[in-house]
């Protein structure tokens, strides 16, 4: 894909069984190392981050900082209490990218390792999953992991396809960011003691 024809990139998360909406396995029920998933990390606003606790996909972030593209889409799949059960592959929402900065890999909840990863910022949006759209549809295939690490480039044509889709459905990442507050009592996506936007975050007041 030509340089000028990228429009965004694509990045997968693990989906949380506690939850119809589509918020990611906070607490590392269903994916496949059992770790615990901060991203997309929500803020205050409808404000999205994606590697604002933990670097994931790091090429993909950092070929939306380096080439200042405008979207990240999220790709998941629903995840059941019935783990034999697999739900079709889906773009559930996209970040709008308005910024990014530096910061450091945490572990143990607080502490910071001094290992700095990119991060991005931006207004998220996230829909349900009824309203979502098969990978099959727009790339023709269901994604590998080998997609989402090398061959992670989205095109004008399926980005405006992706766009285009959404564009008229309920945009629902303020419940997905409420949602996450009301489930994560153990805290596994907040980080108090270095969070620079704890006092407007709804999960931090919860906790």
């Amino acid at each position: 894909m030509g340089g000028e024809d990228i429009a965004g990139v694509l990045k997968f998360y693990y989906h949380s069984p506690r939850s119809e909406l589509p918020i990611p396995d906070f607490a590392g029920d269903r994916n496949d190392k059992g770790s615990k998933k901060t991203e997309p990390h929500f803020l205050p606003d409808n404000m999205v981050a994606e590697n604002f606790l933990k670097t994931c996909y790091p090429r993909n972030i950092k070929a939306v900082i380096d080439m200042d593209l405008p979207y990240l889409f999220w790709v998941t799949r629903k995840q059941e209490e019935n783990s034999k059960i697999k739900n079709s592959q889906v773009v559930i929402g996209y970040l709008e990218v308005a910024s990014h900065e530096m910061r450091e890999d945490t572990v143990s909840g607080t502490e910071l390792t001094g290992k700095p990863h990119h991060t991005i910022y931006g207004k998220g949006h996230l829909y349900a999953f009824d309203n979502a759209i098969e990978t099959r549809e727009i790339f023709g295939k269901v994604l590998t992991r080998v997609d989402f690490t090398h061959r992670f480039h989205v095109s004008h044509a399926q980005a405006e396809r992706m766009l285009d889709h959404f564009s008229e459905l309920d945009d629902i990442v303020h419940q997905c960011a409420d949602e996450i507050a009301r489930l994560d009592v153990k805290g596994y996506t907040c980080f108090p003691e270095i969070c620079p936007v704890k006092q407007g975050c709804a999960l931090y007041h919860n906790l």
